[in-house]
Protein backbone atom coordinates (compact mmCIF):
# COMPACT_ATOMS: atom_id res chain seq x y z
CA UNK A 1 0.00 0.00 0.00
CA UNK A 2 1.18 3.53 -0.69
CA UNK A 3 3.14 5.41 1.97
CA UNK A 4 0.72 7.72 3.79
CA UNK A 5 3.45 10.31 4.21
CA UNK A 6 3.01 11.31 0.57
CA UNK A 7 0.10 13.45 -0.55
CA UNK A 8 -1.13 10.99 -3.16
CA UNK A 9 -2.37 7.67 -1.80
CA UNK A 10 -5.22 5.25 -1.46
CA UNK A 11 -8.13 6.75 0.44
CA UNK A 12 -8.25 6.14 4.18
CA UNK A 13 -11.92 5.06 4.18
CA UNK A 14 -12.36 1.30 4.41
CA UNK A 15 -15.98 1.71 3.33
CA UNK A 16 -15.01 3.58 0.17
CA UNK A 17 -12.38 0.95 -0.62
CA UNK A 18 -15.00 -1.77 -0.11
CA UNK A 19 -17.40 -0.04 -2.48
CA UNK A 20 -14.74 0.13 -5.18
CA UNK A 21 -13.82 -3.50 -4.63
CA UNK A 22 -17.44 -4.44 -5.20
CA UNK A 23 -18.00 -2.15 -8.20
CA UNK A 24 -14.81 -0.58 -9.64
CA UNK A 25 -16.67 2.05 -11.65
CA UNK A 26 -19.14 4.90 -11.24
CA UNK A 27 -22.54 5.27 -12.86
CA UNK A 28 -23.56 2.44 -15.16
CA UNK A 29 -21.49 -0.75 -15.27
CA UNK A 30 -19.06 -0.42 -18.20
CA UNK A 31 -20.33 -3.64 -19.78
CA UNK A 32 -23.80 -2.09 -20.11
CA UNK A 33 -22.75 1.47 -20.95
CA UNK A 34 -22.72 3.16 -24.32
CA UNK A 35 -20.43 6.04 -23.35
CA UNK A 36 -17.40 5.28 -21.18
CA UNK A 37 -15.19 7.97 -19.69
CA UNK A 38 -11.90 6.32 -18.79
CA UNK A 39 -9.74 8.10 -16.24
CA UNK A 40 -6.66 7.49 -14.11
CA UNK A 41 -8.27 7.34 -10.68
CA UNK A 42 -11.36 8.31 -8.69
CA UNK A 43 -10.25 11.11 -6.40
CA UNK A 44 -11.93 12.28 -3.19
CA UNK A 45 -11.48 14.78 -0.40
CA UNK A 46 -9.49 13.35 2.48
CA UNK A 47 -12.17 14.40 4.97
CA UNK A 48 -15.20 13.11 3.11
CA UNK A 49 -15.66 9.78 4.90
CA UNK A 50 -15.91 11.48 8.29
CA UNK A 51 -18.68 13.87 7.25
CA UNK A 52 -22.45 13.19 7.15
CA UNK A 53 -22.32 13.95 3.41
CA UNK A 54 -20.55 10.61 3.01
CA UNK A 55 -24.03 9.06 2.95
CA UNK A 56 -24.53 10.60 -0.50
CA UNK A 57 -21.20 9.12 -1.66
CA UNK A 58 -22.24 5.65 -0.50
CA UNK A 59 -25.66 6.07 -2.13
CA UNK A 60 -23.97 7.02 -5.41
CA UNK A 61 -21.56 4.09 -5.44
CA UNK A 62 -24.28 1.61 -4.59
CA UNK A 63 -26.51 2.81 -7.43
CA UNK A 64 -25.05 5.51 -9.68
CA UNK A 65 -27.84 5.28 -12.26
CA UNK A 66 -30.54 5.64 -9.63
CA UNK A 67 -28.65 8.48 -7.93
CA UNK A 68 -28.67 10.55 -11.13
CA UNK A 69 -32.38 9.95 -11.60
CA UNK A 70 -33.25 10.77 -7.97
CA UNK A 71 -31.11 13.88 -7.57
CA UNK A 72 -30.93 15.23 -11.13
CA UNK A 73 -27.13 15.39 -10.88
CA UNK A 74 -24.82 12.75 -12.28
CA UNK A 75 -22.44 12.91 -9.28
CA UNK A 76 -22.72 13.89 -5.59
CA UNK A 77 -19.89 16.41 -6.04
CA UNK A 78 -22.44 18.60 -7.85
CA UNK A 79 -25.09 18.64 -5.13
CA UNK A 80 -25.74 22.05 -3.59
CA UNK A 81 -24.83 20.79 -0.12
CA UNK A 82 -21.43 19.37 -1.12
CA UNK A 83 -19.40 20.57 1.89
CA UNK A 84 -15.81 20.58 0.65
CA UNK A 85 -13.63 22.61 -1.72
CA UNK A 86 -14.97 22.68 -5.25
CA UNK A 87 -11.63 23.20 -6.97
CA UNK A 88 -10.05 19.86 -6.03
CA UNK A 89 -10.75 16.18 -5.32
CA UNK A 90 -12.42 15.34 -8.62
CA UNK A 91 -14.96 18.19 -8.44
CA UNK A 92 -13.60 20.21 -11.44
CA UNK A 93 -13.76 17.06 -13.57
CA UNK A 94 -17.44 16.47 -12.90
CA UNK A 95 -18.35 20.16 -13.14
CA UNK A 96 -16.87 20.24 -16.65
CA UNK A 97 -18.70 17.05 -17.60
CA UNK A 98 -21.98 18.60 -16.43
CA UNK A 99 -21.48 21.43 -18.94
CA UNK A 100 -22.69 19.00 -21.63
CA UNK A 101 -26.07 19.31 -19.88
CA UNK A 102 -26.91 15.62 -20.15
CA UNK A 103 -30.21 14.87 -18.45
CA UNK A 104 -30.94 11.89 -16.23
CA UNK A 105 -32.28 10.12 -19.34
CA UNK A 106 -28.63 9.39 -20.09
CA UNK A 107 -28.03 7.76 -16.70
CA UNK A 108 -28.37 4.13 -17.93
CA UNK A 109 -25.78 4.72 -20.64
CA UNK A 110 -22.93 6.63 -18.97
CA UNK A 111 -20.04 4.99 -17.10
CA UNK A 112 -16.98 6.44 -15.41
CA UNK A 113 -14.19 3.93 -14.89
CA UNK A 114 -10.54 4.34 -14.00
CA UNK A 115 -7.23 2.57 -14.49
CA UNK A 116 -6.97 2.22 -10.70
CA UNK A 117 -9.50 0.05 -8.90
CA UNK A 118 -9.11 1.95 -5.62
CA UNK A 119 -10.25 5.44 -4.52
CA UNK A 120 -7.48 7.99 -3.97
CA UNK A 121 -6.55 11.18 -2.15
CA UNK A 122 -4.37 13.89 -3.66
CA UNK A 123 -3.14 14.31 -7.21
CA UNK A 124 -1.40 11.71 -9.34
CA UNK A 125 0.70 14.35 -11.11
CA UNK A 126 4.40 13.71 -10.50
CA UNK A 127 3.48 10.67 -8.39
CA UNK A 128 3.97 7.95 -10.97
CA UNK A 129 5.72 5.53 -8.60
CA UNK A 130 2.78 5.72 -6.21
CA UNK A 131 0.34 5.24 -9.09
CA UNK A 132 2.02 1.96 -10.05
CA UNK A 133 2.03 0.76 -6.43
CA UNK A 134 -1.71 1.37 -6.33
CA UNK A 135 -2.13 -0.30 -9.71
CA UNK A 136 -0.46 -3.44 -8.37
CA UNK A 137 -3.09 -3.73 -5.63
CA UNK A 138 -5.42 -5.09 -8.34
CA UNK A 139 -3.58 -5.57 -11.66
CA UNK A 140 -6.37 -7.83 -12.97
CA UNK A 141 -8.57 -4.75 -13.15
CA UNK A 142 -6.77 -3.73 -16.36
CA UNK A 143 -7.47 -7.11 -17.94
CA UNK A 144 -11.16 -6.85 -17.07
CA UNK A 145 -11.31 -3.36 -18.50
CA UNK A 146 -9.50 -4.43 -21.67
CA UNK A 147 -12.03 -7.24 -22.14
CA UNK A 148 -14.94 -4.81 -21.78
CA UNK A 149 -13.51 -2.37 -24.31
CA UNK A 150 -12.82 -5.21 -26.75
CA UNK A 151 -16.30 -6.75 -26.72
CA UNK A 152 -17.26 -4.85 -29.89
CA UNK A 153 -20.43 -3.26 -28.51
CA UNK A 154 -21.91 -0.09 -29.93
CA UNK A 155 -20.35 2.55 -27.70
CA UNK A 156 -17.97 5.48 -27.56
CA UNK A 157 -14.99 5.68 -25.19
CA UNK A 158 -13.19 8.89 -24.23
CA UNK A 159 -9.54 8.96 -23.12
CA UNK A 160 -7.21 11.81 -22.20
CA UNK A 161 -3.53 12.02 -23.07
CA UNK A 162 -2.39 11.08 -19.55
CA UNK A 163 -4.65 8.03 -19.55
CA UNK A 164 -3.31 6.94 -22.93
CA UNK A 165 0.30 7.24 -21.75
CA UNK A 166 -0.45 5.04 -18.72
CA UNK A 167 -2.27 2.53 -20.92
CA UNK A 168 0.76 2.29 -23.20
CA UNK A 169 2.92 1.38 -20.21
CA UNK A 170 0.37 -1.19 -19.09
CA UNK A 171 0.39 -2.55 -22.64
CA UNK A 172 4.17 -2.90 -22.51
CA UNK A 173 4.31 -4.42 -19.03
CA UNK A 174 1.10 -6.46 -18.94
CA UNK A 175 0.24 -7.25 -22.54
CA UNK A 176 -3.26 -5.72 -22.29
CA UNK A 177 -4.61 -2.74 -24.25
CA UNK A 178 -2.72 -4.09 -27.26
CA UNK A 179 -4.97 -1.99 -29.48
CA UNK A 180 -3.93 1.39 -28.04
CA UNK A 181 -2.22 3.27 -30.89
CA UNK A 182 0.68 5.66 -30.93
CA UNK A 183 0.26 9.27 -31.99
CA UNK A 184 -0.76 12.53 -30.34
CA UNK A 185 -3.68 13.80 -32.41
CA UNK A 186 -7.07 14.31 -30.80
CA UNK A 187 -10.15 12.69 -32.25
CA UNK A 188 -10.87 9.12 -33.29
CA UNK A 189 -7.96 6.89 -32.27
CA UNK A 190 -9.29 3.52 -33.38
CA UNK A 191 -12.32 1.27 -33.66
CA UNK A 192 -12.84 -2.01 -31.82
CA UNK A 193 -15.79 -3.56 -33.61
CA UNK A 194 -18.60 -1.07 -33.06
CA UNK A 195 -16.72 0.69 -30.26
CA UNK A 196 -15.07 4.01 -31.12
CA UNK A 197 -12.10 5.17 -29.02
CA UNK A 198 -11.62 8.96 -28.95
CA UNK A 199 -8.84 11.08 -27.48
CA UNK A 200 -10.03 14.27 -25.76
CA UNK A 201 -8.71 16.75 -23.25
CA UNK A 202 -9.10 15.84 -19.59
CA UNK A 203 -12.22 17.31 -18.01
CA UNK A 204 -10.07 19.35 -15.62
CA UNK A 205 -8.39 20.99 -18.65
CA UNK A 206 -10.19 24.16 -19.71
CA UNK A 207 -9.61 23.31 -23.37
CA UNK A 208 -12.08 20.43 -23.10
CA UNK A 209 -14.97 22.90 -23.24
CA UNK A 210 -14.35 23.41 -26.96
CA UNK A 211 -14.71 19.66 -27.45
CA UNK A 212 -17.92 19.24 -25.46
CA UNK A 213 -20.35 19.86 -28.36
CA UNK A 214 -18.71 17.16 -30.48
CA UNK A 215 -18.59 14.80 -27.51
CA UNK A 216 -22.30 15.34 -26.96
CA UNK A 217 -22.95 14.48 -30.62
CA UNK A 218 -20.94 11.27 -30.27
CA UNK A 219 -22.81 10.30 -27.11
CA UNK A 220 -26.16 10.96 -28.78
CA UNK A 221 -25.12 8.83 -31.75
CA UNK A 222 -24.97 5.74 -29.51
CA UNK A 223 -27.83 6.68 -27.17
CA UNK A 224 -30.67 7.45 -29.58
CA UNK A 225 -33.01 4.72 -28.44
CA UNK A 226 -33.87 5.97 -24.97
CA UNK A 227 -36.34 3.65 -23.30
Amino acid sequence: MADKKVGYRIHDSEELIRLFSKSPYQGQAPEDARAIFLGIDANYSEEISGHPFFERIVEYHEDGVGFWKRHGRHHPFLLDNYPFKRNTGGVPYHRAFSAMKLTSEYAPYISFVELLAVPTIGTSSNQEKTFWKLFELNPDHAGWLDKVLNDGSKRVVFLSDKVIRRMRKIKKNRGVFSWIPEGDAHGLLCKLGNTEIHKVFHFSDGRVHKQLPEMKILIDSVCRDFS
